[in-house]
Parts: C-alpha cells; structure tokens; sequence
C-alpha cells in the first residue's frame, strides 16, 4: 500500500500530464482512437473480452450466460491506505482531505474489443495511484451484438461511431485489482447521451417489478459483487422524475454500492443539487462552476460544518480539453477552491480523461482529417493513419 501524500491538486493535474508524455525515444506523434491490435498482439479468437451492456443486457444478465464473466472478475479486495504523515511533506502545511475521481480510458480506451490483459508488458498502465481515489473508465464500448464490420478500421467509416453502444462499461479487472492494492475505489461509467444516442434512456433502468422493486438496479447490485468494482458513476442530462431517480439511487446505496451523479448545475450548493445527496454518495459538480458560483458554495460550507464537502463534493476539471496549458476554465481555475491563503481545497475534484489528452489527442486536435468513406485519417502533413506502421502514439512500443 502506498502512503496517501498529496500535493496540491493543480501540481497533480500537470504532473499528471507531464509525466505521461515523458518518454524517452519517442517517434512522431500521431493522434488518433485506439486501432484493434496487430501481429502477434491481435486479440486472439477465444481470448477474454468485454462489450457495454444494454439495459435489456443487465436486466437478463447471468454469469453463466455472459461469455467471459469469469475472466473479468477482479480477485484483490480494496486495502485500506496509510494515513498521511505531514511531516514527510515537502509542505507539511497541504492537508490529505480532498479526494480525486480520476476517469480515463482503460487498456487500450477503445470502442471494441476490450481486452483484460495481453501480450504486452505494462500496456498504458497507471502510474499515480496514491493521488487516485476513485478510478473509472470512460470511453465507452460497442455491444456485444455490433457487427465487426461496422467499425473495421479498414472498411468502414468507423469515425461516425455508427453503431450500437451498450449503456455500460464495467471496469477492466486489471485495473480494479491495481486500483485496489493501492486502496483506490473502481466505479463502472453508466452514460446517457440524447444527442448522441437518443434511443436509449435512462428512464428505462426504473423499471420495477411487482413488489415496487427495481429490477435493474438489483442487477446492477448483482454484477458490481461479482465482477468485484464498487460503484457506479451515472451521466445522464436528461429529464427524469426526481423521486424515481432517488429511490433508484437509494436502492444500491442500500447495499454499499458507491455512486456518483453528474449535474449540469455548476453549483454544489444548488438547493436541487444538496437534496439529491441524501441518496448518493456524491456529485461530479458541472465544469462551470468557477466564478461566483463556487463562492457561494464557499459560504454554505462554512455555514454548514457537518456538510463534508470532501466526501460529498467533486468539482469537475475538463482536463482534455484543458490539456497542459490550462485551455480550459476548470483546470486553469482550480486555484479558486483553495482555501484562502493555502493550497488546501475546499472539495474534491474531479478530473475528466486526461488520458484522452495524452492516449488520443496529444495535443493536435484539428491536424487530422477523415478520408470519406473510409476508415482512414489523413494529417496535414500527408501521413494517412491506416497501415500497420501508422498505429497510434500510445499503442507503439516506445509508450509501452
């Protein structure tokens, strides 16, 4: 177990970044998703796993008739941390209390074809698990039933994302036992999305049974203790009846499932946003909170010292687009939750797929474009991104 000594959450968020782009021998960069592995590293054709699953997935879901169940359970219990001790600090004055929900994409962060482990040493491993206190992965994956000819890099316009998402991604095992042995929480990504994907609903998951009890979520309970994560972080921006959601919410609290609700109110204090907390464990507060907004939350949690914002609160930092220069408000902000006069933050944060940043964008977002009617990227330099000697920066074996 690793001591829990933090520094400042603006050093972690660039350190962070740094670090990931630190490696020694790099070739030229080239952005991209993540291509299905080649050569001797293809995924092999019984080899483990997992697709998202869909509500009717969860709600008929069975180990015993989910191909791969047993190959994505994790087998490390989440250990408990050293406390931190202050006097082993460069700055004895930062206090341990704000907690980081770090979601990012897994191994590989790609649509399709997820695998557990494979033939490559270290692959996109995680180096700052003792600033990391809950993992979740967020890139999504196709389901189980999509046609591979749908995203075949090759063939198809895979860049439109025109096929059938699951609603669910459940954390990759590896990462839960290396997010447990370093006494990090691991939380499935539960994501809505209207605009994108306006045939599904998160109003279908509330579906009860004849005693009034939701189904889904009893499933949801069910494959959490099996595959052996923690919780659930839900995004959803739609219009749902408040009671419904809650009791929804409430139901797998009640089992010691941890979750987490998005809320596109950029105000922790929202009188709307503080009566949802009586039924989940926290909230990811929007990205647009700088400003008056996390002053107001400020003054309520002075006024209210048996709030614990630590626990409660997780201000959102936009740390793609923000990348390493502070593009974006929320991240070139965060010296706003300090308290005043340290470097102590008065939540938690949040930080949203700084591995997009570093796994797929690298920092040239704009010099790519797609080749119509094919699944092929062209640079502005005239490199087509399509042969084997064109994979992306992070599957080569220099970022290993």
């Amino acid at each position: 177990m690793k001591m829990k000594n933090k520094n400042s959450l603006k050093t972690i968020i660039t350190s962070t970044l740094i670090a990931a782009m630190m490696v020694s021998n790099a070739p030229a960069l080239l952005a991209a998703d993540s291509k299905p592995p080649i050569g001797a590293q293809e995924i092999g054709s019984i080899q483990p796993r997992f697709s998202g699953y869909r509500v009717a997935d969860i709600e008929n879901w069975s180990p015993e008739t989910d191909p791969y169940a047993k190959s994505l359970r994790a087998s490390i219990p989440l250990q408990n941390r050293n406390e931190a001790f202050a006097a082993t600090q460069a700055n004895p004055e930062l206090e341990s209390k704000a907690q980081v929900m770090l979601m990012q994409g897994d191994y590989g962060n790609a649509f399709f074809d997820n695998y557990t482990y494979n033939n490559t040493f270290s692959e996109h491993v995680l180096n700052f698990w003792q600033y990391t206190d809950y993992f979740s992965p967020w890139h999504g994956a196709a389901s189980a039933s999509t046609p591979k000819s749908l995203y075949d890099y090759e063939t198809s316009d895979w860049t439109n994302r025109g096929f059938e998402f699951g609603i669910m991604n459940i954390p990759n095992p590896a990462y839960t036992n290396a997010a447990h042995k370093n006494g990090a929480m691991s939380i499935a990504c539960i994501y809505f999305d209207q605009i994108n994907r306006p045939e599904q609903t998160i109003n279908e998951i509330f579906k009860q049974d004849e005693n009034g009890e939701f189904i889904i979520a009893k499933k949801l309970i069910e494959m959490a203790k099996y595959f052996g994560f923690d919780g659930y972080f839900f995004n959803a921006e739609e219009d749902t009846d408040d009671a419904t959601k809650e009791a929804f919410l409430k139901a797998l609290n009640d089992e010691g499932i941890w979750t987490q609700y998005y809320d596109t109110i950029g105000q922790a204090s929202h009188p709307n946003k503080l009566s949802k907390l009586d039924c989940q464990d926290s909230v990811f507060v929007n990205y647009n909170w700088p400003g008056r907004r996390v002053e107001l939350d400020k003054e309520y949690f002075a006024e209210n010292p048996d709030f614990d914002p630590y626990s409660k609160v997780f201000y959102g930092a936009e740390a793609n687009k923000g990348q390493i220069n502070g593009d974006h408000e929320s991240e070139r902000e965060i010296p706003q939750l300090y308290k005043e006069g340290t470097k102590n933050p008065i939540a938690s944060v949040a930080l949203f797929t700084p591995s997009d940043w570093y796994q797929r964008g690298l920092g040239e977002e704009g010099n790519w474009e797609r080749i119509p009617g094919t699944g092929a990227m062209e640079g502005k330099n005239g490199v087509v991104f399509k042969s084997e000697g064109s994979m992306p920066t992070m599957q080569q074996n220099e970022y290993q």
